[in-house]
């Protein structure tokens, strides 16, 4: 994942453990593998949501670059816009970064 996309999230973390609810966004982000899916099952279960958050976030994390937009799309169409506006405040989509590619990954990180 891009720098730049690692750490806001890590800036938008605290909130994100008080606005989302994790096994409603897990089957929206393709790229969490089943083993992913399931650990944060349980440790919703067992620890909690924002225990569960905390481990969403590291999954996404690890993942290739769409993790990012498929977390921000998986908040919109779970209902939490304003956990997707903290993510994304442009409503940008994925279209946008192919198109113009380094350029707009420059200012990006200079935004953030």
């Amino acid at each position: 994942m891009i720098e730049s996309f690692k750490k806001l999230l890590e800036e938008r973390l605290c909130y994100l453990q008080e606005e989302i609810v994790p096994k409603k966004l897990v089957n929206w982000i393709k790229c969490l593998q089943n083993s992913d899916k399931e650990l944060i099952a349980c440790t919703e279960q067992n620890e909690g949501e924002i225990k569960a958050v905390n481990v969403l976030i590291d999954r996404v994390k690890r993942r290739d670059d769409d993790g990012y937009f498929q977390l921000v799309r998986a908040c919109r169409k779970s209902g939490y816009q304003h956990a997707a506006m903290l993510l994304d405040p442009w409503c940008k989509s994925k279209f946008f970064f192919v198109i113009y590619g380094y350029f707009a990954l420059k200012i990006i990180s200079i935004l953030l």
